[in-house]
């Protein structure tokens, strides 16, 4: 450990909170490129602060046992990410630090060459358990890394001269070439043989003689030296700045092409400018076409195509094209390992990737047929990523590098806002689908309906619109005789028909149980009533395993602000107006009008069972043939015939009415019932005298009253009266 590390790293041990001193953060700062908390009770990592790089692929929070080994994997070269991976395993790195306070390896990483990774201890428990480490890492000295390390990174022209002075040794009248880096090699067209041992003047013809001027204020005057001018060894105006460094009587100096500036500021500007439309916008779609319209123009593109990960396949979300009215011919669907194979075919995912057509040959034969058959000449890729894992791609299609904007940095830059806004459009999305959304159907639940409802009036307060309110016949009958499985398929059937039927902007919610909502924005109830119509005649008809079912729907509806004043007015009159269709044979459609309030509507509360239950006779409902399943029996027929329930009669009865009857009465029966079945008589108006047998073996006289009735359920049954004779003719 280097001794400024040390000095850090003695200061970070005296700490119980690593942030409680604001100097040794920033002295901290000052020598990693990142650093990252590590808490190893809970397998977690926090950033304290990280390189763009590291930030893309970590992000700002995870687990350790699962980032590390994947981080090394990415960034490290072939001949160390074996050993590197191994090394950062969760287990082993808790173990090296079991009996040491610090830890350092250094490794040769993709990016940055020559790369030292620490880890400082700063807690442990009572029993000398690892609790919180520091984990930092940073380029290493010069010195460690090979000359082709540092030139490869080096982002501008990097010389390190030493001063040649006069006898007096107060003069520089020349500089010797100490080191250099690829890029001044570039632009001075010489290779570093050529520059290294070699003086200014004895190498170039041409140079300026301001380079004494500055080195003179550098290496004896003690001062920085910074400006803009011409470089005849290069041919091009720079813009440098000179300062001393350790080596003695050597100062470095580090030159900008000064159109490399004005490029560097078109991009930034750029940059700035895309993303202030993504951000201005509230809404989700809006900033994201606008912001790809900007796009598009600044990097004078055919065509942009920003492709999200949904359900293991990429799909194009948004598309703009520079030729307004174009029906744009979009990428097709790709399974998500397409979008897998791309990140290696690219091979890194931090970096914008540019490639001419004929490129991706290579990559998938398929994808390069779709590229040619859409005119695609080139592209410009750049994968999205969210916590490093892929949310999406961007595709700039046949864009212009007219070379006043770095298309990749452009890219680079704003997909980090981009990748925000679709993660921030996701998580709201889920919010939305938690908290306004039917589970079952996916519509809006009474509370999503009610919010979206009363936003919409108190924006459109003398707008026309018409709330309707629905519900489904009967639909407690389907739930009874075919489970509540089916019943949530009619549940579903009916909200994919809703979606069908009314337009797509209108508010269509469940509001619980089988009760439904529409809510038609700027529509009257007139221009309502047509939607209502097609809701009311729909057909649904269902097989399921236990039979056959039709269901209808009965609906009314209100218009505001015609008819009513608020959105509470709106509910309570709608429902007034379904309850007066309820109330005259359901399967239909009535709009409010004044006066239903006085409509009894406690005949729709009554409950049936009381009814059956407490009639003075006994009930029984069986299929109309022979043989016909009893489908129903009330208490009264279950004394009767001795039994304890209905489960016990419909045992005793063998499901059907010979299981009761006299064997001697039952054949005369049952051809009484097909004469009045074939005659089409719904009532048997005689007296039928019979015996039955209850489950005891007593035999009782009766006789009963029919009728022949069709159920759209159950095709037709019959409805049986029984009537003890003695009884009777007791009250006679």
């Amino acid at each position: 450990m280097d001794k400024r590390a040390k000095q850090i790293y003695k200061g970070l041990i005296r700490q119980k909170d690593m942030l409680s001193e604001r100097s040794m953060l920033d002295a901290i700062t000052s020598i990693y490129n990142s650093i990252h908390l590590l808490d190893f009770e809970k397998d977690v990592y926090n950033e304290i602060q990280a390189t763009p790089e590291i930030h893309d692929y970590v992000g700002s929070t995870g687990k350790i046992s699962e980032c590390f080994p994947a981080v090394m994997k990415e960034m490290t070269t072939p001949e160390s990410r074996e050993s590197m991976v191994s090394f950062v395993e969760f287990e082993t790195i808790t173990e090296k630090l079991r009996e040491c306070d610090n830890l350092e390896v250094d490794f040769r990483g993709v990016i940055h060459g020559w790369i030292r990774a620490s880890f400082f201890v700063i807690s442990r428990t009572l029993t000398g358990k690892l609790r919180k480490v520091l984990f930092t890492t940073r380029v290493v000295d010069v010195g460690m890394s090979s000359q082709m390390d540092f030139e490869k990174d080096m982002p501008v022209a990097y010389v390190v001269l030493r001063a040649i002075y006069d006898e007096s040794h107060t003069q520089v009248r020349d500089m010797e070439f100490v080191f250099v880096n690829q890029k001044y090699c570039e632009w001075t067209g010489k290779a570093p043989e050529e520059l290294i041992g070699q003086t200014i003047y004895g190498t170039f013809e041409r140079t300026n003689d301001d380079w004494l001027k500055n080195c003179q204020e550098v290496m004896i005057e003690g001062k920085s030296s910074y400006g803009r001018v011409f470089a005849p060894e290069m041919g091009a105006w720079v813009s440098f700045n000179c300062a001393p460094v350790s080596k003695k009587d050597c100062c470095a100096f580090a030159f900008i092409n000064s159109d490399e500036e004005q490029k560097q500021f078109e991009t930034n500007e750029a940059v700035i400018y895309c993303t202030t439309v993504l951000n201005s916008e509230r809404d989700y779609k809006t900033a994201m076409n606008k912001m790809f319209h900007t796009l598009g123009y600044t990097l004078h593109a055919d065509r942009i195509f920003l492709m999200e990960v949904n359900n293991n396949m990429v799909e194009t979300t948004f598309k703009w094209t520079c030729r307004s009215g174009e029906d744009l011919e979009c990428p097709p669907k790709y399974p998500m390992h397409v979008l897998l194979r791309m990140r290696e075919f690219m091979n890194t995912h931090r970096s914008v990737s540019l490639y001419e057509v004929d490129d991706f040959k290579q990559f998938d034969n398929s994808v390069y047929e779709n590229m040619k058959a859409r005119g695609v000449k080139n592209l410009a890729i750049k994968i999205l990523y969210s916590n490093r894992r892929p949310i999406g791609i961007i595709c700039v299609e046949n864009y212009e590098d007219d070379h006043v904007l770095d298309i990749q940095q452009v890219l680079n830059k704003i997909s980090y806002y981009v990748s925000f806004r679709i993660t921030n459009h996701d998580l709201v999305d889920e919010l939305d689908t938690v908290g306004n959304r039917d589970a079952l159907t996916g519509l809006l639940n009474r509370h999503g309906i009610d919010r979206y409802t009363d936003q919409y009036i108190y924006a459109h307060e003398m707008m026309p619109c018409t709330l309707i309110m629905l519900d489904i016949d009967n639909f407690k009958y389907v739930n009874d005789m075919f489970g509540h499985l089916a019943g949530d398929e009619v549940l579903c059937t009916l909200a994919n028909n809703l979606k069908k039927i009314f337009p797509e902007e209108a508010l269509i919610a469940r509001n619980g149980g089988d009760e439904f909502l529409v809510f038609m924005k700027n529509v009257t109830a007139q221009q309502a009533e047509p939607y209502i119509d097609r809701l009311v005649h729909m057909d649904m008809e269902f097989q399921f395993e236990e039979g056959h079912c039709m269901v209808t729907v009965s609906a009314g509806y209100v218009e505001y602000p015609k008819q009513a004043n608020g959105l509470q007015d709106l509910f309570k009159k709608a429902d007034i107006a379904l309850y007066a269709v309820k109330l005259n044979g359901k399967n239909g459609a009535h709009i409010y009008e004044e006066g239903m309030e006085k409509e009894d509507r406690k005949q729709l509360g009554f409950n049936m069972n009381d009814i059956v239950e407490n009639i003075p006779c006994a009930l029984i409902v069986h299929e109309a043939k022979a043989e016909g399943h009893i489908l129903f029996a009330n208490n009264q027929a279950v004394d009767m015939f001795d039994c304890t329930d209905l489960n016990d009669f419909l045992q005793y009865a063998g499901l059907n009415c010979r299981g009761f009857i006299h064997e001697e009465d039952y054949d005369w029966l049952m051809e009484d019932l097909s004469l009045q079945n074939a005659a089409g008589l719904p009532i048997l108006r005689s007296k039928r005298d019979y015996r039955v047998v209850t489950r005891k073996g007593t035999v009782k006289r009766v006789f009963d009253m029919q009728r022949l009735v069709e159920s759209k359920y159950h095709g037709s049954i019959v409805y049986v009266l029984l009537f003890m004779k003695e009884s009777c003719e007791e009250l006679s």
